[in-house]
């Protein structure tokens, strides 16, 4: 079903640790979530995010892309 509906899942790694301690280190805020879940989409080759909070992804713009829909 989600093949034919062209959606893709994406899962953290074991390389999604690595990644969401650089972010913890690079990141101007300190919001566990929005890291592991910003580390999941880098892990996942994605690097653009679509948010209304734009700010909690800041110091991160070298590896993800965010934007504002507004």
């Amino acid at each position: 079903l989600l093949y034919s509906l062209n959606i893709h899942l994406i899962t953290p790694s074991s390389r999604t640790l690595n990644i969401y301690s650089e972010f913890c280190q690079m990141s101007q805020k300190n919001d566990l979530f929005d890291l592991y879940f910003a580390s999941i989409l880098v892990d996942n080759n994605i690097h653009n995010l679509f948010t209304n909070n734009t700010k909690d992804f800041a110091g991160l713009e070298k590896h993800l892309t965010v934007h504002s829909p507004f």
